[in-house]
């Protein structure tokens, strides 16, 4: 039964004069100082009251969907207890008591749940009416703060608890029991009861800037709660912008968008809402609005509560990250694999982009027994090199004309042969480039592709994983040897040593390739190439033992890598102490992956040791890079 007796007028019969005589609270000094809650525990009549509940909304809809007849209202009784600091299932409780489990008239006509203003006399007449269940809340929540909660509170008993609120609310003088019995019978779900782990996910493609993603997550263990939502942050790695303004700047710099220290400095992260479009039994699909700028970026995927407010940490469950490419208006990808012969590379070019790439100003080609006509066109030259790009030592290995215009999504391949006898060498670097109609600026930041290629270990490139590197590590082409083993360079030689690291500036995000010189390697590391790492290539060892040591300073720290069949098992250690052991495996090839990350509490100098484990049926473990947030 609910009660008669209504917060604003303690007793109905009281004469105008009496009330006046309690303006000032009377504190009663019985009541006991109020009792520190727990989240989950029970409510007494001596908990106090203005405390967090530790619950959740999408928990709280449960709760009420299956006791009651009410709609959802957890986001509702959460924002009062963000609001005003009042214990979200203290209020439920009292909702529920004073509301006859959402069935009265009051509570079902007048959307109010707590008979506020329902005098003795005609309680349905006089109790308030609001326009939704969801202000009831609002004003009630801040109503029992200020007059009952607050020492200065007109209503104030002696301490922030039911014992002294039910001195004043009720007649009866045992409101407060009641509310306490089904507070504390109220047990909410739990996200982390249902064991859910997420896999990386998957992005559908090409996604250009501006356009809506189509994001899908797939996991294991209990079902996602419907009532969970999606919050998705694009953290910029390297945008096409930079790389066209360091390219223009800086020609002898670091890789384009990188500082000579292997840091990026990209723009800010951006957070999205993501929409359900799609939900299956172990899968959702998300509708993602994409950045605008083209570039690489890291998506992540958060898990948001009812309302998309953060879930208490408790419920907190992380889905690893995902590299992602949003690409221009004109763009290709690249791909590379060997040759049936291995002696050989095939090239294959997709245009990415939202136009299509012409052959030529003409609609049809130059004539065959015209080889001197001097028409533009879009060309694809393919050239090794002992070293960078640029070497004096490099060798054109083949120059093949566009013969049509590539639309959209179309590909084409370009087969280069023997490239071991075209350059005396067993391994080189191949640098691919495909010039529009002679214009340089045509396809912007997207207009080269370099990789290691070598006739006697092939490698595999593209949406496929790379074929499992030598058993020593690649050496680095320098006359110079260096002192600790070091991953394959990238396009640029190995950058010099960072500096000391110092404090970075608030919400700043910088990437460190496995070339940095805050990495130190220790053991026996290689490189491998993949046109799907964020710079090209990885840094690997298969060497149980081996370690690579990052420096750092931030709020956070990422390591990203791949997973895959042949991916193995690695320590995690922070600042010396083991926190986590990762494992790489999985049936399918992921080229870029969140494989490990790491928050605290405030900015500052950190170390991250990956140190390899002995798994010899799928021994490999790689560094593609890190990202520190501060």
């Amino acid at each position: 039964m609910t009660s008669r007796l209504r917060p604003t007028f303690t007793l109905a019969v009281l004469s105008a004069a009496l009330l006046m005589t309690i303006a000032a609270p009377v504190v009663d000094a019985r009541v006991p100082r109020a009792t520190r809650y727990h989240a989950g525990g029970p409510i007494t009549l001596d908990t106090n009251l203005k405390s967090k509940s530790g619950a959740s909304a999408w928990a709280i809809d449960e709760y009420l969907a299956a006791k009651t007849p009410l709609p959802r209202l957890g986001a509702a009784f959460m924002s009062a207890e963000q609001k005003y600091g009042v214990n979200a299932r203290f209020l439920v409780a009292a909702a529920l008591h004073e509301s006859g489990w959402g069935t009265s008239d009051i509570s079902r006509i007048k959307h109010n749940l707590f008979g506020y203003n329902a005098y003795d006399r005609d309680p349905f007449r006089y109790a308030t009416a609001y326009a939704t269940y969801a202000a009831n809340i609002d004003a009630t929540a801040k109503f029992i703060r200020d007059f009952y909660l607050t020492p200065d509170g007109r209503w104030w008993g002696g301490a922030p608890t039911l014992r002294s609120m039910q001195q004043y609310w009720s007649s009866s003088g045992r409101w407060g029991e009641g509310v306490s019995r089904i507070a504390s019978s109220i047990h909410l779900a739990s996200i982390a009861r249902r064991s859910i782990s997420f896999a990386a996910p998957t992005v559908s493609g090409p996604l250009h800037g501006g356009r809506q993603a189509q994001v899908r997550l797939t996991w294991k263990g209990g079902a996602v709660p419907e009532g969970i939502g999606f919050v998705a942050t694009w953290v910029p790695v390297e945008l096409d912008s930079e790389v066209l303004t360091t390219a223009a700047t800086d020609p002898s710099a670091a890789p384009p968008g990188t500082t000579k220290e292997g840091a990026q400095e990209p723009g800010r992260p951006t957070s999205v809402v993501a929409s359900r479009v799609r939900a299956g039994t172990r899968s959702i699909t998300l509708a993602v609005a994409a950045p605008h700028e083209p570039g690489s970026y890291l998506l992540e995927v958060e898990m948001r509560d009812a309302g998309r407010r953060p879930l208490p940490a408790a419920d907190r469950v992380d889905v690893p990250g995902v590299a992602v490419r949003v690409w221009g208006d004109r763009a290709v990808s690249y791909d590379l694999e060997p040759s049936p012969d291995g002696a050989g590379a095939v090239v294959r070019i997709t245009n990415t982009g939202r136009e299509a790439i012409p052959a030529a100003p003409g609609q049809a080609p130059p004539e065959p027994r015209d080889p001197e006509a001097q028409v533009a066109r879009s060309v694809v030259t393919v050239t090794a090199s002992a070293g960078e790009p640029g070497n004096p030592a490099s060798v054109l290995l083949i120059a093949a004309p566009l013969h049509g215009d590539l639309l959209p999504g179309a590909s084409f391949s370009v087969n280069v042969p023997a490239i071991d006898a075209a350059t005396g060498r067993a391994t080189s670097w191949l640098s691919v480039n495909l010039s529009v109609l002679g214009d340089a600026t045509w396809l912007a930041a997207s207009s080269t592709f370099g990789t290691w290629v070598s006739a006697a270990t092939p490698v595999m490139l593209g949406p496929t994983e790379a074929a499992a590197p030598a058993a020593t590590p690649t050496p680095t082409p320098s006359a110079t040897p260096t002192p600790t083993p070091r991953p394959t360079p990238k396009a640029t030689p190995t950058p010099k040593a960072a500096p000391a690291a110092t404090p970075a500036p608030a919400r700043v995000t910088k990437t460190y390739s496995e070339h940095s010189g805050a990495i130190r390697y220790g053991g026996a590391w290689g490189g491998a190439p993949n046109g799907g790492y964020m710079g090209g290539s990885v840094a690997w060892s298969k060497t149980p033992g081996a370690t690579a040591t990052f420096t750092f300073t931030g709020s956070s720290v990422s390591w990203i890598g791949p997973k895959g069949p042949t991916r193995g098992v690695a320590l995690v250690l922070i600042d010396g102490r083991t926190v986590a052991r990762i494992d790489m495996g999985r049936s399918s090839f992921v080229a870029r992956a969140v494989l490990f990350k790491r928050t605290f509490h405030a900015t500052g100098r950190h170390t991250l040791t990956i140190k390899v484990l002995s798994t010899p049926s799928r021994p490999c473990v790689a560094i593609d890079g890190f990202i520190v947030r501060s």
